[in-house]
């Protein structure tokens, strides 16, 4: 079956409350009402009613934004999402990202890449104090698999070892950027985690539909437990 993106406002309890956002689910049809995508759902609602964990959310994807806007690179925001890898037969949960244009990404250096993948951890670290394993893992494969400016595997665990070091220590000694990323997760909280009132809310009722292949490089997908 054919894999699609469906939107729909959730309410779940997290963290002792309820919980309203508006969910992408990137599986087919079929796998929508399955136990593990309402135990997804559960998640994402316990890490955005968090506040420390969504702080991290927000800062992660900030970083991530304004890391690409300084090689002028447009991107975007898109909100949580529970998706199903058919080859592995799991279930991921995105909590929040950012979409970039490959052919943009493409005209960018390993190095420079390498900068965005580290900045959503570094954010985390600098900001908060730790980062989140899952989400640094996964930005890491995600660099990693990518190939970018042809380099080998082992070259690019290299770069991104290095601009990890490199960007905690410039964030630390850089208040103003600092306090831009802390701007700018103000500005993508709405767009991550907005209750959108333009989709129906109807007892999970399906809503509207489009491919998930839209040819974009995302960020920070982890896998369900």
């Amino acid at each position: 079956m054919k894999t699609k993106t469906q939107k729909r406002n959730c309410r779940v309890l997290g963290e002792g409350r309820e919980s309203d956002f508006q969910c992408r689910y990137e599986m087919p049809l079929d796998q929508i009402n399955s136990p593990s995508v309402k135990k997804a759902e559960q998640l994402i609602a316990r890490t955005l009613a968090n506040p420390r964990e969504r702080r991290a959310t927000l800062y992660h994807e900030a970083f991530h934004t304004l890391t690409f806007q300084k090689y002028g690179v447009p991107t975007s925001y898109r909100g949580p999402a529970v998706g199903h890898l058919k080859e592995s037969d799991r279930f991921y949960v995105v909590f929040g990202e950012v979409r970039a244009s490959p052919e943009a990404c493409k005209k960018l250096t390993a190095e420079q890449m390498a900068r965005v993948a580290v900045a959503g951890i570094v954010a985390e670290k600098v900001l908060l104090g730790t980062a989140n394993p899952p989400g640094k893992q996964m930005d890491f494969e995600t660099y990693i698999s990518s190939g970018q400016g042809g380099k080998k595997a082992s070259e690019l665990i290299y770069l991104f070892k290095l601009a990890e070091e490199q960007l905690t220590e410039e964030l630390r000694a850089d208040l103003n950027l600092q306090r831009d990323i802390v701007h700018e997760a103000a500005r993508c909280e709405q767009a991550i985690c907005g209750f959108d009132e333009s989709v129906k809310n109807e007892k999970r009722g399906m809503e509207t539909y489009e491919s998930v292949k839209d040819g974009t490089t995302r960020f920070s997908a982890i896998p369900t437990p």
